[in-house]
Protein backbone atom coordinates (compact mmCIF):
# COMPACT_ATOMS: atom_id res chain seq x y z
CA UNK A 1 0.00 0.00 0.00
CA UNK A 2 1.45 3.49 -1.28
CA UNK A 3 1.93 5.73 1.84
CA UNK A 4 0.16 9.02 1.83
CA UNK A 5 2.24 12.23 0.98
CA UNK A 6 0.03 14.50 1.93
CA UNK A 7 1.41 16.77 -1.75
CA UNK A 8 -2.64 16.62 -3.37
CA UNK A 9 -5.79 14.70 -3.26
CA UNK A 10 -4.88 12.53 -5.81
CA UNK A 11 -2.36 10.70 -3.71
CA UNK A 12 -5.09 8.92 -1.38
CA UNK A 13 -4.82 5.12 -1.58
CA UNK A 14 -7.86 3.49 -3.11
CA UNK A 15 -9.33 2.31 0.39
CA UNK A 16 -11.87 0.14 -1.21
CA UNK A 17 -10.97 -1.52 -4.96
CA UNK A 18 -14.90 -2.60 -5.51
CA UNK A 19 -16.03 1.19 -5.10
CA UNK A 20 -13.31 2.14 -7.74
CA UNK A 21 -14.48 0.26 -9.87
CA UNK A 22 -17.88 1.37 -9.84
CA UNK A 23 -17.65 5.20 -9.69
CA UNK A 24 -15.82 6.99 -12.38
CA UNK A 25 -15.74 10.94 -13.34
CA UNK A 26 -14.50 10.00 -16.99
CA UNK A 27 -18.05 11.74 -18.35
CA UNK A 28 -21.37 13.03 -16.48
CA UNK A 29 -22.98 10.27 -17.56
CA UNK A 30 -20.65 7.64 -16.39
CA UNK A 31 -20.51 9.35 -12.54
CA UNK A 32 -24.72 9.46 -13.14
CA UNK A 33 -24.37 6.04 -13.40
CA UNK A 34 -22.20 5.34 -10.76
CA UNK A 35 -24.95 7.42 -8.39
CA UNK A 36 -27.69 5.77 -9.30
CA UNK A 37 -26.07 2.16 -9.37
CA UNK A 38 -24.79 2.48 -5.44
CA UNK A 39 -27.73 4.70 -4.52
CA UNK A 40 -30.19 1.95 -4.97
CA UNK A 41 -27.92 -0.51 -3.80
CA UNK A 42 -29.77 -2.48 -0.90
CA UNK A 43 -26.65 -1.45 1.25
CA UNK A 44 -26.20 1.90 0.22
CA UNK A 45 -24.59 3.47 3.49
CA UNK A 46 -22.22 6.10 4.50
CA UNK A 47 -19.10 4.31 3.28
CA UNK A 48 -20.87 4.87 -0.10
CA UNK A 49 -21.90 8.18 0.33
CA UNK A 50 -18.25 9.17 1.25
CA UNK A 51 -16.82 7.67 -1.40
CA UNK A 52 -18.79 9.52 -4.36
CA UNK A 53 -18.52 12.88 -2.04
CA UNK A 54 -14.99 12.48 -2.54
CA UNK A 55 -15.09 11.76 -6.29
CA UNK A 56 -17.46 14.77 -6.45
CA UNK A 57 -14.32 16.92 -4.44
CA UNK A 58 -12.03 15.59 -7.14
CA UNK A 59 -13.98 16.98 -9.86
CA UNK A 60 -14.64 19.91 -7.93
CA UNK A 61 -10.65 20.60 -7.70
CA UNK A 62 -9.68 19.11 -10.97
CA UNK A 63 -11.75 22.16 -12.47
CA UNK A 64 -9.65 24.51 -11.01
CA UNK A 65 -6.68 23.63 -13.24
CA UNK A 66 -5.76 26.27 -15.22
CA UNK A 67 -4.33 23.94 -18.08
CA UNK A 68 -7.64 22.50 -19.23
CA UNK A 69 -10.03 22.93 -22.00
CA UNK A 70 -13.34 24.34 -21.61
CA UNK A 71 -15.22 21.81 -22.47
CA UNK A 72 -13.28 19.58 -19.47
CA UNK A 73 -13.90 22.42 -16.94
CA UNK A 74 -17.33 21.98 -17.88
CA UNK A 75 -17.50 18.67 -17.56
CA UNK A 76 -16.32 19.09 -14.07
CA UNK A 77 -18.08 21.28 -12.85
CA UNK A 78 -21.01 19.48 -14.11
CA UNK A 79 -19.98 16.55 -12.33
CA UNK A 80 -19.74 18.32 -8.87
CA UNK A 81 -22.84 20.29 -9.02
CA UNK A 82 -24.42 16.53 -9.62
CA UNK A 83 -27.39 15.84 -5.99
CA UNK A 84 -26.38 12.57 -4.29
CA UNK A 85 -28.80 11.30 -2.00
CA UNK A 86 -28.47 11.07 1.30
CA UNK A 87 -27.95 7.45 2.87
CA UNK A 88 -30.79 5.42 4.36
CA UNK A 89 -28.51 3.53 6.82
CA UNK A 90 -25.53 5.25 8.91
CA UNK A 91 -22.68 2.48 9.44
Amino acid sequence: MAKFKGDSIFDIPVKSKYLARIIKITSVAAFKKSVRTLSRQKSYNTEKYRALILAQNRARVSALRKDLKPATRKRFKTIAAIRIPKPTKMK
